[in-house]
């Protein structure tokens, strides 16, 4: 992975980084699941990753640990995939079992996940090295309002087991230009209330 943090990137990611090394979570694989079809509905892509985690916590018969997060196409505005959503998974060791032996699991157990083809992969599993550049990557669009996505659905909050608290998931923002323009929308309205 060639992805580069910047500092912004690095006070995104921070908040999780604590609950992982407080929780003590040692997550190895870094799972993409790509659609079949066009999914746009994040109600959706949620329910899948519910169902993904109770199948593989089921077969692994322990509580294992998840990230979970959506993320839009957005690369090529001529995509039949552009603006739908794939999956980014953290999932924490499991021992004995490889990123091959992983993928063949969730293919074989889980619903809606695109055929591998030549030019796309449905499942790709990669080992974790970085668990911070990881972490930026797969929330980086947290940050960028201009994408046209919901910051508060990029973290699924409702299946994962970190990032509960995270800021994006409040519908907040980290910057202080964000927290500026938002306290003074409430002044302007009672400065024209007064001059009624």
């Amino acid at each position: 992975m060639t992805y580069r943090l910047k500092e912004r990137d690095q006070e995104r990611v921070k908040p999780l980084l604590d609950e992982i090394y407080e929780e003590g979570i040692n997550f190895l694989y870094f799972i993409t699941l790509n659609y079949e079809s066009k999914v746009t509905d994040d109600v959706e892509v949620n329910e899948d990753n519910h169902h993904l985690k109770l199948k593989l916590r089921r077969y692994f018969k322990r509580p294992v640990k998840f990230l979970f997060t959506l993320e839009k196409h957005l690369g090529n505005d001529n995509s039949y995939f552009f603006n739908t959503y794939h999956r980014h998974i953290l999932m924490s060791k499991v021992e004995g079992i490889t990123c091959r032996k992983l993928k063949s699991i969730i293919q074989s157990h889980h619903r809606n996940i695109a055929r591998d083809t030549w030019g796309r992969k449905g499942c790709v599993i990669r080992p974790i090295t970085d668990i911070e550049k990881v972490c930026s990557y797969v929330t980086k669009q947290i940050d960028y309002p201009q994408l046209n996505v919901d910051r508060r659905v990029v973290i699924d909050a409702t299946n994962s087991d970190i990032g509960k608290d995270h800021y994006s998931v409040r519908g907040l923002h980290r910057d202080p230009l964000y927290r500026h323009s938002r306290t003074s929308s409430p002044t302007n309205r009672s400065l024209s209330n007064a001059a009624r």
